[in-house]
């Protein structure tokens, strides 16, 4: 049972790596609104891997550079999900426009859907860190 902890702790830290080591990679913006389109807080400077939706509580990972990730890091996909399943952090696969409500047009991509836990994103503190970085 403590290893299955362990492993729990470690999959959070896991994917909290992952946002952290793709700061320039991230669009954060609210979801559509109803008064014409919604601005970005924060855009990509690199490739877009990671979308934050902080009004719905959504975070889209391009399932490729996540799965790459892993795959460097000997971590077993599956496994890694179904526990942030089971603890109701990961969502689902979903098929998402990345770039929905900015300036750039672009397919749907596969993306696996979060839901921004505490434990894993401050968004304040994640935006802060980004805008330092400009």
């Amino acid at each position: 049972k403590e290893a299955l902890e362990n492993s729990r702790v470690s999959y959070k830290e896991n994917l909290g790596d992952f946002i952290n080591n793709n700061l320039n990679n991230i669009l954060v913006i609210n979801g559509p609104v109803t008064s014409g389109q919604p601005m970005p807080d924060i855009y990509p400077k690199h490739q877009l891997i990671i979308r934050i939706e902080p009004d719905m509580s959504h975070i889209y990972i391009a399932s490729k550079p996540f799965r790459d990730y892993c795959a460097q890091g000997q971590l077993i996909v599956k496994d890694l999900l179904r526990v942030l399943k089971s603890e109701g952090v990961y969502l689902g696969n979903v098929k998402k426009r990345m770039n929905k409500g900015t300036k750039l047009a672009g397919p749907p991509v596969d993306t696996y859907l979060f839901t921004m836990d505490e434990a894993i994103l401050g968004l304040d503190e994640l935006i802060e860190s980004i805008e330092k970085d400009e």
